[in-house]
């Protein structure tokens, strides 16, 4: 499979980017009662994790999974360092109170 750069997707994951730095920032420096312009800030900052996740399920729809060579490098070069972090952040975030 020969892998191209298509530009629309580099800027897609730059645009994601900024939403979360976005959202972040937002949470931080709005620490006021809600307001429609808060609610709006909070709506456009997190709209970067579902847009990485829809640019990541893009990206694997051509793959050929029906060699096992290419499947285990799949789960060991992309699913792994993906499950690793998820699985710590989880159980941290379980330990607070909210």
């Amino acid at each position: 499979m020969i892998k191209k750069r298509y530009l629309w997707i580099d800027i897609a994951r730059l645009f994601a980017i900024l939403c979360v730095v976005f959202n972040h920032v937002n949470e931080n420096l709005n620490q006021s009662p809600i307001t429609k312009t808060t609610v709006i800030l909070q709506l456009i900052g997190r709209m970067g994790v579902p847009l990485f996740l829809m640019i990541s399920g893009y990206l694997m729809l051509n793959r050929d999974y029906t060699v096992q060579d290419k499947m285990d490098k799949f789960v060991h070069h992309n699913m792994l360092p993906m499950v690793v972090p998820i699985s710590i952040n989880g159980t941290s975030f379980s330990k607070h109170s909210f």
